[in-house]
């Protein structure tokens, strides 16, 4: 049975709406992601996560902090190139794809995908998937997920300022 983990993306403003992505949906957009550009791919991840799991995971002082505050690591001068990303490589390669076959399907089934995923060196690593959970598998979707992100980075950008990540 599947635990339903999600990455929940909070801006301060109560008028936009969360993004929240299902655990399994998120490690295969980072793995997507990192087909394409294995460099640009772990920057998106870098701004994917809290400032405090950035420290940690990087070996960075402050990093031992224990910080409940869910800020986004935020690098201004990344964003752009992360922005790019996603819109010039990232979702027209997915919308190359065939939106009728699952992604999973063609990585050999969530079972093979989860060990692949977990074979792989480097950001991949800190993701920490487990064997159950959630995925939302199918081009049209991981589109809707990488443009949510994407316009989360645009406005967090033009206010400068971050956003919160949650983990539930």
């Amino acid at each position: 049975m599947s635990e339903n983990r999600l990455i929940i993306y909070r801006e301060d403003d109560p008028d936009i709406p969360d993004l929240p992505i299902n655990f399994g949906t998120y490690a295969l957009m980072m793995y997507y992601a990192g087909k394409i550009d294995p460099a640009l791919a772990e920057m998106l991840y870098d701004s994917s996560i809290s400032q405090v799991w950035y420290l940690l995971i990087h070996e960075l002082p402050g990093g031992e902090l224990i910080d409940n505050d869910g800020l986004a690591h935020f690098a201004p001068d990344e964003i752009p190139a992360i922005i790019n990303f996603i819109g010039t490589k990232v979702i027209p390669a997915l919308r190359k794809e065939n939106n009728e076959i699952d992604l999973l399907e063609t990585y050999g089934g969530q079972a093979k995908f989860y060990d692949m995923f977990c074979d792989q060196d480097g950001f991949l690593n800190d993701i920490g998937i487990d064997t159950d959970e959630d995925y939302a598998t199918y081009p049209r979707d991981l589109i809707y997920y990488f443009t949510g992100y994407k316009k989360l980075l645009e406005r967090a950008l033009s206010l400068n300022k971050p956003y919160e990540v949650w983990i539930n």
